[in-house]
């Protein structure tokens, strides 16, 4: 996914949030000198290297130099609460984090890279504080046994996020997949919406590197405004986006997207949460010459079930997630869950042995994923999604584990008790907190948003919360969260 071709040199590789642009050469260069950089730190093969930066172009440099050493990436997202990390950089154990934060590490030592495209960002070495310069790869240790491309951090059911490390090999055969299913060319204009801790953001990043195609940036406050991206995204004539229906429905609906010229627009792909059929026809209606995929598949698989849609005026529910990709393996078992086996599946979660043997599992050569995806298969051969075995919830194309949230709970004053459940508002997936108290305070949602946005991200924080005097019981004394759910949907439309 490296090699690079002298002929593309002068053509533009990246475009950053503010237009900002680089040629493929000139990335090259930067490429190189950080690499140099990252070598006097023994930073090479099989080394972590965290990248806490917001989207740029100097992140994106980043992102492609750990590549280039065969060095494991770990974006962090920088809009995190500073103990949720604290706790990711805590676990994931870097050899450096670059930054652009000066005085962040007060008792590691940084040092300043300024290079083209990275200017004003710091290397803070934490595994190697009695650094020396070495010559070659072989000199570097190594802290994975074999070359992983990156580590993602998702939500964890035990309130600790989890690190899916995937190795090389799973994203190399991805790139390549997805830069032939989806006809990507050299004169293509891609769209980057992902946040590149989020996993969509892996087509964007290589596919777009290995074809020679140009990839334009955008930051989350433009994403977060419809308007704009409206018109950000017809001016720079993109050709091919990938994102949530979250994304794709504020446009819809607040974008005015009538009024720009999308006639380069050619393929729109979708993933991480159930598209509207409402909201799918009426982007299909505007974007009437365009190819629209269904892609699924959890980080752990990256995309493992895609296909084209073609619309049916009369369907009301959900289009199917497809059928599987070549290079992958499933399975269905009785219960209904989707295994996933093959090319593109992860490794493991890094430092989490126990829940990594309960999802992952190895059949002769072939890794195995357990997606705790309920589907079912239609006349068709297509694959339908039919839900969750767990409490996991989708939102805004983020999983989320309720019981993350309801740890956070737990450790507020006052709370002795904590569920979260989802339900749904028109088209949105909406977590309700119910808790148990001792009374000794009254609880509103801002004041309780207030207080979990120091501990979560912003996509986890409830929307409502409700007390209750006890939780309902199964017969077996377990808390019943489906009852639960149910008096939350009743509660909430009385």
């Amino acid at each position: 996914m490296s090699v690079e071709n002298q002929s593309h040199l002068n053509r533009i590789a990246l475009v950053d949030s503010q237009g900002k642009s680089m040629t493929f050469g000139a990335l090259k260069t930067s490429r190189e000198m950080f690499a140099s950089i990252l070598f006097r730190f023994q930073v090479g093969g099989g080394c972590r290297v965290a990248i806490l930066l917001e989207k740029s172009l100097a992140s994106a440099i980043a992102i492609y130099t750990c590549v280039d050493i065969s060095a494991a990436y770990i974006p962090v997202d920088v809009h995190l609460p500073k103990s949720r990390i604290d706790d990711t950089l805590a676990d994931c154990n870097p050899h450096v984090v670059v930054h652009n934060q000066p005085g962040l590490f007060p008792d590691n030592e940084s040092h300043a890279c300024r290079i083209p495209g990275l200017e004003e960002t710091f290397i803070t070495v934490l595994l190697a504080p009695n650094y020396r310069e070495v010559e070659s790869k072989q000199a570097m240790p190594n802290f994975f046994t074999e070359y992983v491309s990156y580590v993602l951090y998702t939500s964890g059911s035990t309130g600790i996020p989890k690190g899916v490390v995937v190795p090389f090999d799973a994203t190399k055969a991805f790139v390549m997949w997805a830069s032939k299913s989806f006809d990507i060319v050299e004169t293509d204009q891609i769209a980057s919406i992902a946040p590149f801790h989020f996993d969509l953001s892996v087509l964007d990043l290589f596919v777009a590197r290995y074809k020679k195609a140009t990839l334009h940036l955008f930051s989350p406050e433009q994403v977060r405004n419809p308007r704009l991206m409206s018109e950000e995204l017809s001016k720079r004539k993109i050709s091919t986006i990938y994102a949530t229906p979250t994304f794709y429905g504020a446009l819809l609906e607040f974008g005015k997207i009538e009024n720009q010229d999308w006639s380069y627009l050619r393929s729109v792909l979708f993933a991480g949460e159930v598209f509207p059929v409402k909201q799918l026809h009426g982007l299909m209606s505007i974007w009437n010459n365009v190819k629209f995929y269904n892609l699924y598949g959890p980080t752990e698989t990256n995309v493992c079930t895609f296909t084209e849609i073609h619309r049916d005026n009369d369907r009301t529910e959900p289009y199917a997630i497809g059928k599987v990709c070549a290079g992958h393996e499933i399975e269905i078992t009785e219960q209904g869950e989707l295994l996933v086996g093959g090319l593109h599946v992860a490794k493991n979660y890094l430092n989490r042995s126990e829940l990594t043997a309960e999802k992952f599992f190895t059949v002769g050569n072939t890794r195995w994923f357990r997606t705790g995806d309920k589907v079912e298969v239609d006349g068709t051969g297509h694959l339908l999604y039919k839900g969750r075995l767990d409490r996991m919830v989708k939102r805004r194309g983020y999983r989320i584990e309720p019981g993350e949230i309801e740890s956070a709970l737990h450790k507020l004053d006052g709370v002795t008790g904590a569920v979260v459940v989802e339900h749904r508002e028109s088209h949105s997936v909406l977590l309700a907190a119910v808790v148990t108290t001792d009374g000794s305070r009254n609880f509103d949602i801002v004041q309780l948003k207030s207080e979990l946005f120091q501990v979560l991200p912003d996509y986890m924080l409830p929307d409502s919360v409700i007390t209750v005097n006890e939780f309902p019981k199964t017969s077996s004394g377990k808390i019943d969260y489906l009852k639960v759910q149910q008096d939350v949907v009743s509660s909430l439309h009385k």
